[in-house]
């Protein structure tokens, strides 16, 4: 972009002699000084309309230049397309043409005056301040009053452009050449330059307004000093006078340099594209050339483009409060590391300065291109209107349904390319025009035209999430004083936006809701039919760009209400409830495109090459002087309409950017003053090549086409807007099915990062990424919330059954049928269970009903697609319900256990059973009608249930359930109260104990447990039990005595010199009860497992009754623990005491001594209270009978090493050790009378238990050391208690003891 500038040395050195009038002409040598010549003043100084008068001499001149130079410029040889030809260089004197100059009269033919005519004898006088040579005629001076001075008041910024431009087009003896200044080119590159600098100004004006982000020296109080003096003495900071700054700087002006560099560098990029943005445009006003809408679409929308977007740079360069500290600062470290100033330092300070009231220094600026901006807005007329009829547009172009018969022709209409233009992007082009223009409206239609852009937006985006108010921006001093009458146009404009605040909002929302219609009935067809997105792709581009304008309206003025009409406003103008379903439309139809490229691609290929060549080629025909003039364009346009072609590959990949760049320079061609050929002389052809152009893009453009009209990459910026209707669409089960759209619209957020800054992709990447996964997330946990509220309510239902309510509407009828009024005001009014069921109609929705369809929506958005393309990330939606169901569901399992550790308490298993029942019931029906598979979802969290922890770390109803029954249950049994009781299998209470253990251990209790955590979840229980045991101390002391009365047993009364005897016992029995407590959950496991899985179990058993070799012994009685199956060694219990035995040093010795104190230690249980064995309950009141199962147990692991034989033998050692002391007890009684009476006949009870429990000990074991008759008055006698003494004891059982008896 960076236009040549020509210049020229000198004139020639000669006297020339004019009507008498001798003038000196040497310039270089003898110029006359202008003190020996005494010039008047001139009469008035130099105005705007001198400037206006200069160009229309230019374009005069232009006018009267030989047919013969024109047709020369305009050859084929110098034509420029990009089919044949290539390019021609930027416009240049070379050599060759000056010595063609210099080899005539080089004074005559000179050019220097902006009238692009040569001396020619003429009088010049020369410009004291650009030194150009100037006419006398041209600069309007009479001969006889030349000044000694004369400073042209053209030498502002506009007219040096306007000279420079003469200097660098101009050939001495060619006219002026719009091929040669590449209008068209540079318009295209000035317009993606400016989105590029607004992105870095828009990143520098972030960081400096950051706090963690603003460069040091403008935050810390260190260099306060330095940047308020720069600032101050900003824009002469002369670093060889202020030693301050040099001082200040003297230590970091290294670092400054380095820190400051891409801030500096931004502001001198955005002077060079100042320079070139004013160059191309002053090009277009001296080559005159028009923009009308309807005829040059490209041209007048580039031109609009470039107007608007350098406003909004100068605009937003002006919102950087810190623009001189960065300059000037910059600008001083540089000066004291290379000794000079940076080379652009002084013309940015200038440009600062032009600029310090953007406004002021645009409308300025613009004066010079009235005309042909006020032209172009003029012409977008007609088309900005009928973007204010959508329905009409959508009945006429995109309703297909309703015209069936019409369902298969191509949608097209005269300005297809005007249809895709925003009408908000028509907003910005017409206030920011006619601010330009200084509200100047010599037409009522362009008074209308600016009224109806301002009653339809109050505000507008400057860039991103930065926006312009109207109102502020009419309402700046500058354009207050500039006329008088702009006081009745603020009146206007005040009363304009209170109408777009009230009424803008309600007439979006109408638009929107008429909208949402033809998309559901779009996306639906195309999915039907793909064929069909081919032919009706301008429609659906159209009704896409009709989306994204009204979301992009409602997200700028959502959030930029006044705050004087925030309370007048009705709110939900400014919001829209089905906003994700517009969304999701809009992404389906775009995914749609994308999915069927190939489709669309084929489609218009054979389209260009059979309708739109033929068409072509026919206007050609009528109008001959177009191939005549233009040869080389209009060859270029045919061969690439004819090159398009399926037949040779369908995959070649074609570039038509060259096909579109040509026509758009045949608009800049045929659009200047005087053109070889008028584009205004061509109408037919302009609908045909805007339509063959429209069309191209959808052969090698289709996305950059698309995201044109569908990209929402400007929502990443307004994150609240986001946010909140995210959180409405997912909360609002009407809509939650679309909530999807929300993480889906996060891809298009990389879109709005730009080439020019890719620094900022990799945070706006991450950034998008997480958002996606926070909204994905949202709409898992809001599914799980619903699930969970729909799971309690058939909770409530299913305990509406329960016994305990019935029992109240039993009660409750009662009193009703004895009318008795005191009862009834007691009663709290009971609803039968399926009441909720009866209902006349849906209309009234309940809490269920919202629940289910809320759940079935947000499934059926979880399902809508299997991967989200997040930028460089994939995510799966559905991984995100599961992992937070997972956790949902675990929690909610556990908390029905109402596990308090503080109290105890925790739920019966029937009840948590009965609970958990209905959830699943519930997920189940939930089941039918959704997509989701809740069942594999419930069935994962339920299986973490049988761990002690889930995968959060938190208890299950495993590890509850191992805790209480370890933490509660045992030390309740332990302290009395509680008895195991063989005959009903489970533990009663049989004191005032607060707890019920037949609640807890009952046989449906356990089973309905087994049910809930299966085989594994009762093995952790079992796990836990046995490591309890273990935890218990095996007796080590008085070993040589037991060694004597294990050898002797003479002995035996050295028993009474064991110590700890009662404590030995009751650890012992302790371990019982855990062994019993344990067994109880084996046959509560065995017992589901049998009615569950018969088969699996008949197998099993098989092998266990029939195992390969007694190598298999250990696995046997493993695969039996496992599933509940009793067997006579207990591998785990043996497992981990062979561990302790291990780490102990333990020997074999210990365990036998062990087993010969429990048997000497047996006579101290008549001294407690309790040992008192019940018929009813089929064991002792303190758990005595429980020894049995562990003096079994722990003989048959200790001696499992031996064989069976070492087993038998320990025990029929035991029997007999423990047989003598009782039978020893009770002979000493009978000598000694005096001795208190004690019940013998329960010790011998008791060891017929352990013989009864043994899987190695026989009938006849016992009786070789008792007899039987002694064993059967045993039993006798305890039959024969009295029974007022038996009913005293038995008061102690708890009631529900007595309905098992």
């Amino acid at each position: 972009l960076a236009l040549s500038e020509v210049r020229y040395c000198q004139m020639p050195n000669s006297k020339v002699k004019v009507e008498g009038v001798k003038l000196e002409a040497n310039i270089a040598v003898n110029r006359q000084s202008p003190s020996q010549i005494s010039y008047p003043e001139p009469k008035k100084p130099r105005t705007v309309e001198d400037f206006n008068l200069m160009v229309n001499y230019i374009l005069d001149y232009v006018a009267k230049e030989d047919v013969d130079g024109r047709l020369m410029n305009s050859s084929p040889n110098s034509m420029d397309s990009t089919a044949t030809a290539s390019s021609p260089s930027p416009v240049l004197h070379n050599d060759s043409d000056r010595s063609d100059f210099e080899s005539e009269d080089e004074g005559y033919h000179t050019v220097t005056c902006y009238c692009a005519k040569p001396f020619a004898g003429r009088p010049m006088i020369e410009c004291s301040e650009c030194n150009t040579w100037i006419h006398l005629s041209c600069a309007k001076i009479r001969k006889s009053n030349v000044p000694e001075e004369d400073k042209l008041n053209l030498c502002d910024a506009t007219a040096w452009w306007t000279i420079r431009l003469i200097r660098s087009t101009k050939k001495m003896d060619r006219v002026y050449s719009i091929e040669e200044q590449k209008v068209a080119e540079k318009l295209t590159i000035l317009n993606t330059r400016c989105v590029g600098m607004l992105t870095q100004l828009y990143n520098v004006k972030k960081a400096c307004g950051d706090s963690k982000s603003r460069p040091k020296y403008f935050s810390e109080k260190n260099y306060e000093p330095l940047t308020s003096r720069i600032q101050k003495k900003f824009p002469n900071v002369d670093m060889s006078k202020d030693k301050v700054i040099s001082q200040l700087l003297k230590d970091c002006y290294q670092d400054v340099s380095s820190t400051l560099h891409y801030y500096y560098q931004t502001f001198v990029e955005i002077l060079d594209f100042v320079d070139s943005t004013r160059e191309v445009l002053t090009s277009m006003n001296v080559g005159g050339i028009f923009c009308d809408f309807m005829i040059n679409f490209d041209l007048s929308r580039n031109f609009l483009d470039l107007v608007t977007s350098y406003c909004k740079l100068m605009i937003l360069m002006g919102r950087v409060e810190d623009r001189k500290a960065i300059v000037g600062l910059f600008n001083a470290a540089y000066e004291m590391q290379n000794g000079q100033s940076e080379q652009s330092f002084h013309r940015l300070t200038s440009m600062i300065m032009e600029f310090e009231n953007p406004l002021k220094k645009l409308m300025d600026e613009f004066s010079f291109h009235s005309k042909n901006l006020k032209s172009t807005l003029m012409s977008l007329t007609e088309i900005y209107r009928e973007k204010f009829s959508v329905k009409e547009t959508i009945n006429g172009l995109i309703s297909i349904a309703s015209k069936p018969m019409l369902i298969k022709n191509v949608a097209k209409t005269p300005k297809m390319r005007a249809d895709l233009v925003l009408r908000n992007t028509m907003n910005e082009w017409i206030i920011v025009g006619f601010l330009l223009l200084q509200l100047q409206f010599p037409e009522p239609e362009s008074h209308n035209l600016w009224k109806e852009a301002l009653q339809d937006c109050f505000c507008f985006p400057l860039y991103r999430d930065e926006v312009v108010v109207v109102q502020r921006l009419y309402e700046t001093p500058t354009i207050q004083n500039n006329k008088v009458s702009l006081s009745k146009r603020l009146k206007e404009i005040a009363d304009y936006t209170t109408f777009a605040v009230t009424q803008s909002g309600v007439k979006h929302k109408e638009t929107r809701n008429i909208l949402k219609l033809p998309l559901n009935e779009l996306r639906l067809i195309f999915n039907d039919q793909p064929g069909l997105v081919g032919p009706k792709a301008h429609a659906a581009m159209v009704l896409l760009s009709l989306t994204k304008n009204e979301v992009q309206w409602l997200v700028h003025h959502s959030e930029n209400i006044p705050l004087k009409f925030r309370n007048k406003v009705n709110a939900d103008d400014y919001q829209e409830e089905n906003l994700g379903e517009m969304l999701f439309c809009l992404l389906e139809i775009r995914a749609l495109f994308k999915k069927h490229a190939d489709i669309v691609r084929d489609y218009f290929i054979r389209y260009i090459s059979e309708v739109d060549l033929i068409k072509f080629m026919e206007v050609c025909k009528k109008y001959p002087q177009l191939d005549e003039e233009y040869h080389q364009l209009i060859v270029s346009f045919t061969d690439m309409m004819k090159g398009l072609s399926l037949s040779e590959d369908d995959h070649k990949k074609y570039d038509l950017n060259g096909f579109r760049l040509d026509w758009f320079r045949f608009q800049a061609y045929t659009s200047v003053a005087k053109p070889l050929v008028s584009i205004r002389s061509v109408l037919e052809l302009i609908p045909v090549m805007d339509a063959a152009v429209s069309h191209s893009y959808y052969i090698d453009g289709y996305e950059n086409y698309l995201d044109g009209v569908s990209d929402l990459s400007f929502l990443f910026f307004f994150s609240n807007f986001f946010r909140f209707n995210f959180g409405n669409c997912v909360e609002d089960y009407r809509f939650s099915r679309y909530a999807i759209a929300f993480p889906m619209t996060c891809d298009h957020f990389i879109g709005c990062t730009n080439k020019f800054c890719p620094e900022e992709r990799t945070p706006i990447r991450h950034r998008s990424v997480l958002l996606a996964e926070r909204c994905l997330e949202d709409m898992a946990k809001q599914t799980a919330c619903h699930l969970e509220e729909l799971c309690r309510e058939s909770i409530k239902l299913e305990q509406q059954v329960l016994p305990v309510n019935a029992a109240n509407m039993l009660k409750q009828e009662a009193a009703k049928t004895k009318k008795k009024q005191k009862d009834k005001g007691r009663i709290k009014e009971f609803i039968t269970p399926g009441t909720e069921s009866y209902r006349k109609s849906r209309e009234n929705l309940t809490r269920i009903d919202r629940n289910v369809a809320s759940v079935t929506e947000l499934l059926a958005a979880f399902t809508q697609f299997d991967t989200i393309r997040i930028a460089n990330a994939t995510l799966c939606p559905i991984e995100y319900l599961r992992d937070v169901v997972d956790e949902t569901f675990s929690g909610s399992f556990a908390a029905l256990a109402f596990h308090d550790p503080d109290s105890g308490y925790i739920a019966r298993p029937s009840e948590l059973l009965r609970s958990v029942s209905a959830f699943t019931r519930t997920l189940k029906s939930v089941d039918h009608f959704a997509t989701v598979d809740i069942g594999g979802l419930l069935f994962h969290s339920m299986l973490q249930h049988t761990q002690e922890i889930d995968n959060r770390g938190q208890k299950t109803v495993s590890g509850l359930y191992s805790s209480w029954f370890i933490d509660v249950l045992l030390n309740k049994i332990i302290s009395g109260g509680i008895c195991y009781t063989p005959s009903h299998k489970m533990f009663v209470s049989h004191r005032s104990v607060s707890l019920k253990a037949e609640d807890y251990t009952g046989v449906a209790e356990l089973e309905s447990l087994a049910e809930l955590i299966g085989p594994y979840g009762i093995r952790v229980i079992s796990s836990k039990i046995i490591e309890r045991i273990c935890q218990e101390k095996i007796v080590q002391t008085n070993l040589s005595i037991l060694e004597q009365i294990k050898s002797k047993r003479e002995f035996i009364d050295n028993n009474r010199n064991v110590r700890d005897c009662e404590e030995l016992l009751n650890k012992t029995k302790k371990i019982g009860v855990m062994l019993c407590l344990r067994q109880l959950l084996h046959d509560a496991t065995f017992s589901v497992l049998s009615r569950r899985t018969p088969t699996l179990l008949t197998v099993i058993e098989e092998f266990l009754s029939h195992p390969p070799n007694d190598s298999y012994l250990h696995h046997k009685y493993e695969t039996a623990s496992v599933i509940g199956i009793e067997s006579p060694i207990d591998s785990v219990l043996y497992s981990a005491l062979k561990a302790k035995k291990e780490s102990s040093n333990e020997n074999q010795q210990i365990w036998s001594l062990y087993i010969v104190m429990i048997a000497i230690s047996l006579p101290d249980l008549l001294n407690q209270d309790m040992f008192i064995y019940e018929n009813v309950l089929g064991g002792f009141l303190n758990n005595a009978h429980c020894l049995a199962k562990a003096i079994n147990q722990l003989a048959s692991v200790f001696f499992f090493p031996g064989g069976d034989k070492a087993i038998l033998k320990n025990l029929v050692e035991f029997i007999s050790i423990a047989s003598d002391c009782v039978l020893s007890l009770e002979c000493r009684k009978t000598e000694n009378e005096n001795e208190p009476v004690k019940h013998y006949e329960h010790l011998y009870i008791l060891l017929d238990i352990i013989v009864q429990e043994s899987h190695f000990l026989k009938r006849d074991s016992i009786e070789k050391f008792i007899s039987h008759s002694i064993l059967r008055d045993a039993y006798r006698q305890v039959n024969l208690i009295d029974r007022d003494e038996a009913k005293k004891r038995r008061k102690r059982v708890d009631g529900r003891s007595h309905e098992y008896s």
